[in-house]
């Protein structure tokens, strides 16, 4: 079975680990440190808020600048991130009106719970589709195995 791109995930991880993320958030994992209180207030607090930080004075000069450049490209694998995982990032973020909400909604990448299985945490939303958005939703299982087997490379 098919599944959703993870390099996006996995660049951002060794660049938190090898340059350390800021850290704008407060201790309660809110960006502006104003306390949450709603019934996804106990999911949030699943996740705690850390800095990763990293010695990368052993670094050449060339090497720096290759993380210059991926820092940079953060933002940019960010958004499309979302669109593979959900679509549009704004107008689901725009639904929540409940700050604990929208920060789930921010660490799941969208309205399924990565820690139970992709289960969806809104009313309304079915079950995740296989390969996220990343493939065509109707594409069957049989297309896709078609389609690689058509284009090893």
């Amino acid at each position: 079975m098919r599944s959703a791109p993870r390099l996006p995930i996995f660049v951002l991880s060794i660049l938190l680990v090898a340059c350390g993320a800021p850290n704008d958030a407060a201790d309660d994992g809110t960006p502006d440190g104003s306390a949450m209180s709603s019934e996804f207030q106990s999911l949030v607090d699943q996740y705690a808020v850390v800095r990763l930080d990293a010695d990368v004075s052993h670094l050449t000069p060339a090497e720096t600048e290759v993380v210059r450049h991926l820092l940079q490209a953060m933002p940019a694998m960010d958004r499309v991130f979302w669109k593979e995982a959900w679509g549009d990032r704004d107008e689901l973020l725009a639904r929540a009106d409940d700050p604990a909400l929208r920060r789930y909604l921010e660490i799941n990448y969208g309205p399924w719970d990565r820690l139970d299985g992709d289960a969806p945490f809104l009313d309304g939303i079915g079950p995740k589709p296989a390969g996220a958005r990343y493939y065509p939703e109707d594409m069957t299982d049989e297309e896709f195995e078609a389609a690689a087997a058509a284009n090893p490379d």
